[in-house]
């Protein structure tokens, strides 16, 4: 691994900080992602199944080594740009390009010193010939700005920006396609993120129509005359898309997994347990009411204690500091006199009893309950 390191450096600057990169992000996902620390249990919510760990740590690695191998992509098949390696206008003369590029060959091999001797050995690659001699034209310069130095340099067949589109959309449709599909996988159902794959196949397929249409129509644009200035839409474009393959799954798998809502029996599992126990409750209450009228310690030991709360709440009610704290609170309980018309409607008592708002409440809510629960016809008591 070192050593791919050190040759990776070697043969591009950008090689060993954007894998630095790579590693640092796989890194801090594996770390920081939301589903590798503890989950709180909801009852209300079934857990996650155990598969759905397995599924997390495939969907970490596939996230891992898809950053690492479009970084490194980026890397090794960064655009090439002749006029920007060497600060030259694009509108410049082909034979001064290419006096530039025998003097910087020259400095390349140490023979910045050197005489013309020297110069005439360093021969030009066939390739970057062929691309001179293509830059002879005004218009192949406003096509080198829009489909980059790769495609001037390697399509022998290319005339016109047609050729040129044909030559280089089919890579970045696949590249689209291979994005697409991993994106796919994560925003998945299994994985819980279902919900964000339509708005990440939908940026992906906007990213490629707008990219398109950037090579095809937005990019052509006459050339300044003094060549400076100019807009390299391949090589911008080649960053922008390689930053969005490498965020845009690393974005999905940070994103809170959502499970498929409840179903509707789990809840009506709870909720018959729910009545079951209530019923029992009340299957209790009514054997236990009978029980203690029909022993007589039971039945002593009750009303002893209904006594003693009878006398509880008379010496409450009886406690005028209690009466007048109950009344400005607007829980009064005793008895008021009657006021009818508009003064007893300005006061809030025109009661008809003249009972307090207390206990008006509490004959209602009384009233509400007994309508809603009929007595048992064995629990009432016939008086003898």
């Amino acid at each position: 691994m070192l050593l791919f390191l050190a040759d990776a450096a070697t043969s591009s600057p950008w090689t060993l900080p954007l894998t630095a990169l790579a590693v640092a992000l796989a890194s801090l996902y594996i770390y920081a992602s939301p589903s590798s620390s503890p989950r709180r249990t909801v009852t209300t919510r079934p857990a996650y199944p155990p598969a759905y760990r397995t599924r997390q740590h495939l969907a970490r690695l596939a996230v891992f080594a898809h950053t690492f191998f479009v970084l490194w992509l980026a890397a090794h098949t960064r655009p090439q740009n002749l006029f920007t390696r060497l600060s030259i206008p694009l509108t410049t003369p082909t034979e001064h390009i290419r006096s530039l590029l025998l003097d910087d060959a020259v400095k390349n091999r140490g023979g910045a010193g050197g005489t013309s001797d020297v110069v005439m050995s360093v021969p030009i690659p066939p390739d970057v010939d062929a691309l001179l001699s293509r830059l002879a034209s005004p218009e192949s310069r406003a096509l080198y700005s829009r489909f980059g130095q790769r495609a001037m340099q390697t399509c022998s067949f290319c005339q016109s920006s047609t050729d040129y589109s044909l030559f280089t959309l089919p890579g970045i449709v696949l590249a689209y396609l291979r994005t697409a599909i991993l994106v796919a996988c994560l925003a998945s159902a299994p994985n819980y993120r279902a919900r964000f794959r339509t708005y990440a196949l939908g940026l992906l397929a906007c990213a490629a129509l707008a990219e398109g249409y950037a090579f095809t129509v937005a990019s052509d644009v006459p050339l300044p005359k003094n060549g400076r200035g100019v807009f390299m839409w391949h090589d911008t474009l080649h960053l922008a898309r390689h930053l969005l393959f490498t965020l845009l799954p690393i974005v999905i798998q940070f994103l809170p997994p959502i499970p498929p809502p409840v179903p509707p029996t789990f809840i009506l599992q709870q909720a018959q347990a729910h009545l079951e126990r209530g019923l029992a409750r009340t299957h209790l209450l009514k054997r236990t009411r009978g029980a203690v009228l029909r022993n007589p310690s039971l039945r002593e030991k009750a009303v002893s204690w209904w006594t003693r709360n009878a006398q509880e709440g008379a010496m409450g009610r009886a406690d005028e500091s209690v009466r007048r704290a109950a009344e400005r609170a607007g829980l009064g309980y005793g008895e008021v006199p009657v006021k009818s018309g508009l003064e007893g409607a300005a006061a809030g008592m025109g009661n008809v009893g003249g009972e307090g708002p207390l206990r008006v409440n509490a004959r209602a809510a009384v009233d509400s309950l007994s309508a809603q629960f009929a007595p048992y016809a064995e629990l009432e008591v016939v008086p003898s």
